[in-house]
């Protein structure tokens, strides 16, 4: 029910406590100034690197599996054996809940560029998620859990361990699928008539800022 952090030397230098059940993941930010925990108390706890307690997030229904922090350091990302991945943001408050598992969540990573979240599932379903709670793909596992995932560092390409000894790994052009699920939506909601006009509009504005910015 404790986190402990240990310096390069083996030292132990800080014990965690807080936690009422068992941890199930921690992880540091990549500027390794917070740690985040996950446990089957059904919250995540945010701690300073010198071990003080900085924020306890709420919200999981059951155990949470996972946590992962975004590259830059603004969200996090928690999975959750309530079959759903939560984004939170720098401060603590939840900026989305994203579902389409079947089964329990067991593991979010993600991308490089932090344009992208996989999460892996107990369905034996590997998910591609967009910041704003747009399911990109779903990437069929086969016939077992997955059990962990790894981006490769240039982002284009994806590791898929799983529950029967193998490792599939997926070959993946990220600007390609963003550039499809803006136009997806952009599509839905020009031809949708129950869309209101000003939605159209934001949807337009949000596809022509990802096609500058990524040209």
């Amino acid at each position: 029910w404790t986190v402990k952090i240990w310096d390069r030397t083996g030292k132990l230098i800080h014990t965690l406590s807080g936690h009422s059940e068992r941890v199930n993941a921690v992880k540091f930010s990549q500027d390794s100034k917070r740690l985040a925990s996950a446990s089957d108390d059904k919250t995540v706890k945010l701690w300073s690197a010198d071990g003080k307690l900085l924020k306890t997030l709420p919200g999981h229904r059951n155990w949470v599996l996972d946590v992962s922090f975004s590259p830059d350091n603004k969200f996090l990302a928690t999975a959750s054996y309530d079959n759903t991945l939560k984004l939170w943001r720098k401060d603590g408050t939840l900026q989305s809940t994203l579902k389409g598992h079947t089964d329990s969540v067991a593991k979010v990573r993600f991308s490089p560029k932090g344009k992208i979240l996989a999460t892996s599932s107990w369905d034996n379903q590997v998910q591609l998620w967009r910041f704003d709670d747009t399911l990109i793909k779903t990437l069929k596992a086969g016939e077992h859990r997955v059990t962990n995932l790894s981006w490769s560092h240039d982002g284009t390409a994806l590791a898929v361990a799983s529950e029967d000894g193998t490792v599939a790994i997926w070959n993946l052009n990220l600007d390609d699928l963003l550039d499809k699920s803006c136009h997806w939506l952009r599509n839905y909601l020009q031809n949708n008539p129950e869309v209101r006009e000003s939605d159209r509009q934001l949807c337009q504005l949000m596809t022509n800022s990802y096609i500058k910015s990524n040209n």
